[in-house]
C-alpha cells in the first residue's frame, strides 16, 4: 500500500473559506467548528478590545511570515508588533527550527474539515516534521485542541508544539503529553461529529 498524501483543500483567502479539492462543496474550518461547539468563547470581552487583539495578532503573524520569506520591511513594523516579531526571531534562533511550509492549508476528509497550521518544519534534534502554532494571546486550553485538529490532517501524525510569543520579546513552549493529546483529540473528534450532525440537511 502506498504512502497516503496530505490533502490540500482549495482555499479562498478573501472569504477565509475552504473547499474540497475535487468536489464542489465547502469544508468547515477549525475556528468555525470550534466556535459552533463552544470550544472557543470570547463572551464578555468588549468588542473593541477583541478586535484590537485580533488585528494585533494578524499583524504579528504577517510580520513573522514576511521574516521567514525574507521580504520583511523592518521600517513597516509598529512598536506594538515588534516585541512579538522579536520573540519569533528568538524562537528560530534558540531552537534552530526551519519551516518548510508557511500557513499552507490542509484537510482531513475523513472527519470533514480543513485548517491552516502556522508552520510545518523541522527541529535539528528531531527526525520528523513538527506542526508549530504561534499564539500572541495568553495560553488557553482550546489551543491544544487546535493542535490535535491540525496534526490529524497529516498521514504520519507529526510532533506538535505551541509557542507563546510574548510582549517582552520572549517565547514560551507548551506541549501536551501523550495522554493529554489523546484527550484533546477525542474532544475534537466529538466536536466535529456533533457539528456535522447539526448541519445535516443544510
Amino acid at each position: 500500500m502506498g504512502r497516503k498524501e496530505i490533502i490540500r483543500p482549495r482555499y479562498n483567502s478573501e472569504t477565509h473559506t475552504y473547499f474540497h479539492p475535487t468536489q464542489d462543496r465547502r469544508l468547515a474550518g477549525f475556528s468555525e467548528i470550534a466556535r459552533a461547539q463552544g470550544l472557543i468563547d470570547f463572551y464578555g470581552i468588549p468588542a473593541p478590545v477583541l478586535n484590537h487583539a485580533c488585528d494585533l495578532g494578524t499583524a504579528a503573524h504577517l510580520a513573522a511570515r514576511y521574516y521567514d520569506e525574507k521580504r520583511l520591511d523592518t521600517d513597516s513594523i509598529s512598536a506594538e508588533v515588534k516585541p512579538y516579531l522579536d520573540a519569533y526571531i528568538k524562537f528560530r534562533a534558540d531552537t534552530g527550527f526551519v519551516p518548510d511550509e508557511i500557513e499552507r492549508p490542509v484537510a482531513n476528509l475523513t472527519w470533514g474539515y480543513a485548517c491552516t497550521p502556522d508552520r510545518i518544519g523541522k527541529f535539528p534534534s528531531q527526525r520528523g516534521r513538527s506542526v508549530v502554532e504561534f499564539k500572541k494571546a495568553a495560553h488557553m486550553e482550546w489551543h491544544y485542541i487546535q493542535m490535535e485538529a491540525q496534526a490529524a490532517c497529516f498521514p504520519d501524525v507529526p510532533d506538535r508544539l505551541l509557542v507563546e510569543l510574548m510582549k517582552n520579546g520572549r517565547w514560551k513552549p507548551r506541549r501536551a503529553n501523550h495522554a493529554e493529546a489523546r484527550y484533546y483529540r477525542s474532544i475534537w473528534q466529538s466536536a466535529v461529529q456533533v457539528y456535522h450532525f447539526t448541519k445535516k440537511g443544510e
